[in-house]
């Protein structure tokens, strides 16, 4: 559920976003293309015709006709329509969605381009997942998607940090054995702007961090020099 909420507010953000000035839509022309399937259909073959009145075809066409309806909106010229084809391929069809996804991976508009990175991290088979997202790192138009696709990909070390006692699928008791306080001061520090330092080993034990600068853990780094800065860091401490 979490990760359909992310596509939809998405994809209103998009519609938001991307809405032009156009001639008003009347209400009973709105009513109309929301329970007529051939006002709908004529409204929608139409990519001259008002965007609003467009987009409420295309919903109410999924609805009664999903596969055809998607199937011609993957290359329609509004970004929203064509986001939210995208999306419902790979929600509803795993084989189709993942042929749909590669083919978006040149997509030429910005939002819609996150949307295919965001589908391709949420893909279960990790092999697909990893292939779609290293084509992404080398085709994608933008640079920032580009980059993206390259951390996920290139860049093992990110976990997301879940308690397991916030974990519902985690039945067992949880009891803390021993607790063990982890020093404040003496920690080396370095920021990896270049995101590469997994390559240089700067987790390995015999990495020489002497010419790091030292940081407290207790505060942020923004208030230690590096105000500003907002991406991947380093901390380096040895303790028996």
């Amino acid at each position: 559920m979490k990760k359909q909420s992310i596509f939809v507010l998405f994809l209103t953000g998009l519609c938001a976003f991307s809405l032009a000035a156009q001639s008003p839509v009347t209400k009973a022309g709105m009513q109309k293309v929301r329970t007529h399937a051939p006002t709908a259909l004529k409204v929608f073959s139409n990519p001259k015709e008002n965007s609003m009145l467009r987009r409420a075809a295309f919903r109410f066409l999924l609805e009664k006709q999903p596969a055809k309806t998607i199937q011609s909106a993957l290359a329609d010229p509004d970004p929203v329509i064509r986001a939210r084809a995208i999306y419902e391929s790979h929600l509803r069809n795993k084989d189709q969605g993942y042929s749909v996804l590669q083919k978006a991976l040149k997509e030429k508009n910005e939002d819609v381009a996150k949307l295919v990175l965001n589908c391709a991290k949420a893909i279960k088979d990790n092999k697909k997942s990893v292939e779609l997202l290293q084509k992404i790192a080398k085709s994608s138009s933008f640079p920032k998607i580009r980059r993206e696709a390259v951390r996920l990909v290139d860049f093992p070390y990110y976990r997301e940090v879940k308690l397991l006692r916030n974990d519902p699928t985690h039945d067992a008791e949880v009891v803390t054995v021993k607790s063990i306080q982890l020093p404040v001061t003496g920690w080396s520090f370095r920021v990896d702007a270049a995101e590469n330092g997994h390559h240089k080993g700067y987790f390995a034990p015999s990495f020489n961090d002497s010419k790091w600068r030292k940081l407290k853990v207790n505060t942020w780094w923004e208030k230690q020099g590096y105000l500003g800065y907002d991406g991947i860091a380093w901390y380096r401490i040895k303790f028996k």
